[in-house]
């Protein structure tokens, strides 16, 4: 398996809410888990940072 590294940015939208956060890794961890996955996702200001 190839060692790959994808680094992105988001933005949040009027609509999200604290508790969006919550959801957001709960659904990555099941997914990350399954598919060998492993990140970091951060939360400053109106954007995410993911790793």
């Amino acid at each position: 398996m190839d060692l790959v590294r994808l680094i992105y940015t988001s933005t949040i939208t009027e609509q999200f809410e604290v508790e969006d956060i919550a959801r957001i890794l709960k659904s990555a961890r099941v997914n990350n888990k399954a598919l060998n996955v492993t990140g970091l996702l951060y939360l400053t200001g109106s954007s995410f940072f993911n790793v």
